[in-house]
């Protein structure tokens, strides 16, 4: 692969992309012209001068990644690497404690913890000794994720009376940790953005480094949580009451280089030719034909240096979001005040009747960035769109055949419907009740029966109160390039551009085209629409609200024996309200055409190729396309596809162009648009898990 042959069937046959002939283990392969690389070029020469920066293969035991092969034999396209990688840590830990009385009612307590983690991990791997201090097959890591939190607690212990307690405490907790990375860092100089070949992965990349962006981003979380809590229990004859408060001022500070949705602040070029990536390539009658379709596509772009996407995150600031220099991380800083109050009664009302019984009041506010860098999800009225209504719309709109796709976009919180505060509204009826009984029965003193219920309300933790609201579009700006063009300016789509027009990494430059960033943005931002088009972004719903959970329970104990105890009795939790993420754009399974269902189209489809069985037998009834030379087209394929009941949804659904083609193989004619369907996307249905 490194001299631009290829091969699929563990060197019996090689395809060389080169116009000229190439030389390989003694044996010379004829160039190809043209009529394997469009423009007659060949290997890539930036390409092959990046795989010599990486080591050969040393894994034989068959381990070729993406593409088969024989490494065995020595043949192959992708071979495996291994060796020991160095992972060092270090740590310390450290406790302080003073304690001391003041007189006999005063009581102090004291302590500081202190921690400190250096770390290095597997995230980000130097193989190819490419970066300074690294070798050539010693694997290096370039990823670090230091930790140092520490946490002060001081209290006083107060006997008011000899029945009045009341406990004081303040605490600090400084919570900071960072992910260190070497990033997307450009191999050589003067490239545009770092090259990925065959896409986002951290082990599969034909790169000396990788540069996926899940493993590559940067950030740190610096937390400073305060809090302040008073209870006082009093007793008072056969009552226990307690009383008391909590105040916590927890302040976030966030900084990130992605938009968590696999794009990063350094440009990166992929060379793929994956699903869904912007490259159309045409691929061998024996290698399609052998399901090694994709291997072609990967591989193929790959050697050629053809870049299928670029993509890059800008960031941005202020009001009205003005661009950042270069590789500027994003960040906010938030406040979130959380309050709550709680009053309790433990009463011995009998000997054998004990009841307890109380009320808590939570309210954690919606967090408050300290510039107003929280973005939200707008209509075009510029009020907040509502997930619940939106969704049962779409749902509505599904059920009579209709497509609700209005146009949706993103502004910042203050700047939305008329100057919000907060990302969503207060919730204040978090009200806590509880009650308990316990009953020691007069005619089995033996025995205890035990019953309650009791509510609380849950929180949220940082990645949604901070980082949510500063994932949608605007603050950070991901933006993609599919089908680059050889002129260097254009982005002609996905699946558009071929290998004679797509963008070459050296051949047509070393800087491929993307999307240009704007010096601020307009708001509301409307990708696609007012701006350019934006990957995913995320944001909060304006009546996120936190779960509730009702706990229910009774139960019976009762001692056989002052040796055993035997209990029986029932628990039960009810959840509402719980946190989830919702993908708005998701497909609408309910959609309905020729009076039927997608879901129940889809399911009927997947029964008859066997998938309601086992997945071992989803689709292993489907004869295979070709017959057993390798070459005639199986007309056994054709029929058995023509077969499965054709499906109202698909015939209604499909354009009748897509329906009257030829199967895949040469071998016959659809017959119905399910037949179509299915030879389209067989894969689809056979390869779900």
């Amino acid at each position: 692969m490194r001299l631009g042959l290829l091969t699929f069937d563990g060197g019996a046959t090689y395809y060389n992309l080169n116009p000229g002939p190439v030389t390989f283990n003694n044996v010379t392969y004829p160039g190809s012209g043209t009529s394997l690389d469009p423009r007659g070029l060949g290997i890539n020469p930036l390409v092959q001068q990046l795989w010599n920066h990486m080591p050969l293969p040393n894994e034989v035991n068959g381990d070729c990644g993406l593409s088969r092969c024989d490494m065995a034999a020595g043949v192959g396209n992708i071979g495996g690497f291994k060796a020991n990688l160095a992972l060092p840590q270090t740590s310390n830990f450290g406790v302080l404690r003073l304690d001391h009385d003041f007189g006999d009612k005063w009581h102090f307590t004291s302590s500081y913890r202190y921690f400190k983690l250096a770390i290095a991990t597997h995230d980000q791997v130097d193989i190819g000794g490419m970066l300074p201090g690294d070798k050539l097959g010693v694997p290096a890591s370039r990823s670090l994720a230091p930790q140092l939190p520490w946490y002060l607690v001081a209290g006083v212990t107060t006997n008011i009376s000899s029945n009045i307690t009341n406990n004081f405490h303040y605490s600090l907790l400084r919570n900071w940790w960072s992910w260190s990375r070497t990033g997307d860092t450009p191999q050589f100089d003067g490239l545009g953005g770092a090259l990925e070949p065959l896409g986002e992965s951290r082990d599969q990349s034909l790169s000396p480094y990788n540069v996926n962006t899940q493993q590559t981003r940067t950030r740190f979380w610096d937390g400073r949580d305060q809090m302040f809590r008073d209870d006082v229990n009093i007793l008072h004859g056969n009552h226990l009451f307690a009383v008391g408060g909590t105040y916590q001022h927890n302040f976030n500070w966030h900084q990130r280089t992605d938009n968590g949705g696999g794009i990063n602040y350094q440009a990166v070029y992929q060379l793929s030719a994956a699903k869904g990536t912007g490259i159309s390539v045409v691929t061998p009658t024996a290698v399609d034909d052998a399901g090694l379709g994709k291997d072609w596509g990967r591989d193929y772009t790959a050697a050629l240096g053809i870049v299928s996407i670029t993509q890059q995150a800008y960031t941005r600031t202020g009001s009205n979001l003005t661009l950042n220099p270069p590789l500027t991380p994003a960040s906010d800083r938030s406040t979130i005040p959380f309050y709550n109050v709680y009053f309790s009664d433990t009463w011995h009302m009998k000997p054998s009747l004990t009841l307890t019984y109380g009320m808590g009041w939570t309210l954690e506010m919606p967090p408050v960035e300290k510039e107003g860098l929280q973005v939200e999800l707008v209509d075009e009225a510029n009020h907040l769109v509502d997930t619940q209504a939106y969704m049962h719309s779409r749902q509505q709109a599904a059920l009579q055949g209709q497509v609700y796709n209005p146009t949706v976009g993103f502004n910042l919180v203050h700047n939305s419907e008329n100057g919000r505060k907060y990302p969503y509204d207060p919730y204040y009826g978090s009200f806590s009740p509880r009650v308990a009984l316990a009953w020691n029965p007069s005619f089995s003193k033996d025995s205890v029966i035990r019953g309650g219920y009791g509510r609380i309300y849950g929180r949220l933790n940082g990645v949604d109160l901070v980082l949510v609201p500063l994932l949608g579009t605007g603050l950070i700006q991901p933006v993609q390039c599919f089908g680059p063009l050889k002129d260097g300016k254009t982005c002609l789509g996905s699946g558009a551009a071929d290998a004679s027009n797509a963008f070459r990494i050296g051949t047509d430059g070393l800087v491929a085209p993307i999307p240009a960033a704007t010096p601020t943005l307009p708001q509301p931002l409307f990708p696609g629409i007012n701006g350019i088009a934006a990957g995913a972004g995320e944001a909060l719903d304006p009546h996120f609200r936190p779960n509730v959970v009702d706990s229910f329970n009774l139960t019976v104990q009762r001692q056989l024996h002052k040796g055993m105890t035997v209990e029986l009795g029932y628990i039960g939790r009810r959840i509402q309200h719980e946190y989830q993420p919702i993908n708005i754009n998701a497909v609408p399974y309910m959609m309905t055409k020729g009076g039927q269902q997608f879901k129940n189209a889809y399911a009927n489809v997947a029964v008859a190729l066997g998938c309601a069985i086992s997945t071992n037998a989803c689709g292993a009834n489907v004869p295979s396309p070709l017959m057993a030379d390798g070459t005639t087209p199986n007309p056994a394929y054709g029929a058995y596809l023509n077969s499965i009941a054709p499906q109202p949804f698909f015939a209604a659904a499909m354009n009748p162009s897509y329906c009257n083609g030829t199967f895949s193989n040469g071998a016959g004619t659809y017959s119905n648009c399910t037949a179509a369907v299915l030879d389209n996307e067989l894969g689809n249905f056979t390869g779900q898990n």
